[in-house]
């Protein structure tokens, strides 16, 4: 590898440098959908915990047990080809979608109410984090009820009723500013285009990079030292456990 450790450093660099702009663009495209709706209005939030609410009581009757538990997994994400929704798996694990509209910004509240009110119920749910902002819950499935709730559309293969939260109470505000709110959604797009383009990038020159080192790496060496440390950390877990 000596000969070609320039050759290295700057494929090194060079993917490491797509990936920065990958999440710059990420960032911005966030700042962008965050700055372009207004501040939640408290009679519109109050409106999404109310709808949530209702399909709560509706939905988990039996709450004569204790409280449920919060299992978490990401069923969307930003690649190298573009955004992906593993929707085989919402399917695999429900027969009815609720589909709730994202145009108000209050899908987040509304998924939260639902998450907390199922879980309170004693009901055991799959909290499915927003890729690019996890601190937002995106989807809940509820699989013993055969229920998921998805934020935005729904293209799976289950039957689907939406929830328009974009007609609550509250949300004037966006109707009369909709021509900007679409400029900027599309905005949006583009920069989760283009970041989406910088990851192939990245991946491109990492598989450049991948196809220099590999020939030289002894991989059954590799495993031969994973297995050796591996026992011996088994062994000192085990040691800890018992007390030395």
């Amino acid at each position: 590898l000596g000969a070609r450790a320039d050759e290295i450093k700057s494929l090194n660099a060079a993917y490491k440098r797509e990936y920065d702009t990958a999440y710059h663009l990420i960032t911005a495209r966030a700042e962008t959908l965050s700055s372009a709706l207004p501040p939640p209005n408290p009679v519109a939030v109050e409106g999404a915990k109310k709808r949530a609410a209702a399909i709560v009581k509706k939905e988990f009757r039996n709450t004569r047990r204790g409280r449920g538990r919060t299992f978490s997994a990401y069923v969307d994400a930003l690649t190298c080809k573009g955004p992906v929704r593993f929707t085989e798996t919402i399917s695999a694990l429900s027969d009815t979608v609720v589909a709730a509209d994202m145009e108000a910004g209050l899908a987040p509240v509304f998924m939260s109410a639902l998450l907390n009110g199922a879980v309170d119920a004693g009901y055991d749910c799959v909290r499915c984090p927003d890729p690019l902002r996890p601190e937002d819950t995106l989807h809940v499935i509820v699989p013993e009820v055969r229920i998921a709730f998805v934020s935005g559309r729904w293209d799976g293969d289950r039957p689907s009723r939406r929830v328009r939260l974009d007609l609550l109470p509250g949300t004037d505000a966006l109707k009369e500013d909709r021509a900007r709110l679409c400029r900027t959604r599309k905005l949006a797009g583009l920069l989760e285009d283009e970041a989406a383009a910088a990851l192939a990038r990245a991946k491109a020159i990492h598989d450049r990079l991948e196809a220099v080192y590999r020939p030289c790496v002894d991989f059954r060496g590799v495993d031969w030292l994973t297995g050796r440390h591996s026992e011996a950390l088994a062994k000192l877990s085990e040691s800890a456990q018992c007390g030395g």
